[in-house]
Order: C-alpha cells, then sequence, then structure tokens
C-alpha cells in the first residue's frame, strides 16, 4: 500500500491504524488547547478576571476526560490511552518550553507532578483489573518520574501526525 501526504501515520504498517488517527486527532485538539500563546492568556485573563477560567482548571479538566475517566478495556480502551498520552506529551512540551510564560510552565510542571500522585495512588487497583492500563500507568509514572529529574535531557515522542490532506 503506498502512504502519501494524504494518509494517517501508521503503527501497524501495511494496515490503518485506527489508534494512530485517534492519536493525531487528539494531538490536534490538545495542542491548540495547550499552545504557549493560548494558555499563557489563560494565566493572564483569570489573573484579571475570576470568571474566566484558569489554567490550572483547563488543564484539570484535560485531566479529567483522559486520564482520570473510566476506562474501558479493549480498543475503546487503546484509543483513550492515546489521548493521554498525548495530554502527556504536550504537558512535558509546556513545561520544558523555554519560550512559554513561566507561569504556565509552573502550572504544568505542577499539574505533571499531581498527575504522578493520582497515578501512584491509582496504580495497584488499576493492575489488577486491567493489565494494559497498569502498564499504562506504570509507563506514565516513570516518563513524568524522568522528565522531573532531568527536563532538557529527556526524550519526548511526538504523537502521530495528522494527515496534509489533499492539495487545494
Amino acid at each position: 500500500l503506498e502512504r502519501g501526504r494524504e494518509t494517517f501515520t501508521t503503527r501497524s504498517d501495511p494496515v490503518f491504524d485506527p489508534v494512530a488517527a485517534a492519536e493525531a486527532a487528539a494531538d490536534h485538539t490538545i495542542g491548540l488547547i495547550l499552545h504557549p500563546a493560548r494558555v499563557a492568556r489563560l494565566v493572564q485573563f483569570h489573573v484579571r478576571n475570576d470568571d474566566y477560567p484558569s489554567l490550572e482548571e483547563t488543564i484539570e479538566r484535560l485531566l479529567e476526560v483522559t486520564w482520570k475517566s473510566e476506562r474501558e478495556r479493549g480498543y475503546h480502551g487503546e484509543i483513550g490511552r492515546a489521548a493521554d498520552q498525548v495530554l502527556l506529551y504536550h504537558l512535558f512540551r509546556l513545561a520544558a518550553n523555554p519560550d512559554a510564560a513561566i507561569q504556565a510552565r509552573a502550572v504544568a510542571e505542577s499539574k505533571l507532578g499531581q498527575l504522578m500522585s493520582w497515578l501512584n495512588t491509582h496504580l495497584k487497583r488499576e493492575q489488577k483489573k486491567d493489565a494494559a492500563q497498569g502498564a499504562h500507568m506504570l509507563f506514565a509514572i516513570s516518563s513524568i518520574t524522568r522528565f522531573l529529574e532531568n527536563p532538557a535531557q529527556f526524550e519526548l515522542s511526538p504523537p502521530a501526525a495528522m494527515p496534509d490532506g489533499s492539495p487545494i
């Protein structure tokens, strides 16, 4: 099968990879929400007016609908784990971005620490319930630990990319 600019990235060549497609969609959405300029505006607008959502609230909501949501087994569970990893990737990127607002970086790093605590609290229960979810959580704990120890040396694996689409 010839792959080109109009096809999704796949990790299961030669067949279509629905998890990579979901990962690309999550990356597109979460990447826009956690764009450094957007999160700087979230911080600035919230300090001026409490009616606007804070960056903390925004990231917490993202965590609630990804990592902290009830996870199905099988295909839907794998799609959820892909979205979890995309959020983790963007939190790492934001926390390590020297061009991002300092408070945005601080909040991202704080949320990574809070997520690690939440994962540690829920790991044993999930390992008993679903081995795949337990492995996923353990990998995240390991990744966050390595990132917090040395952000400059931590290598990020980017999510699957959205295809360019057909030429205009």
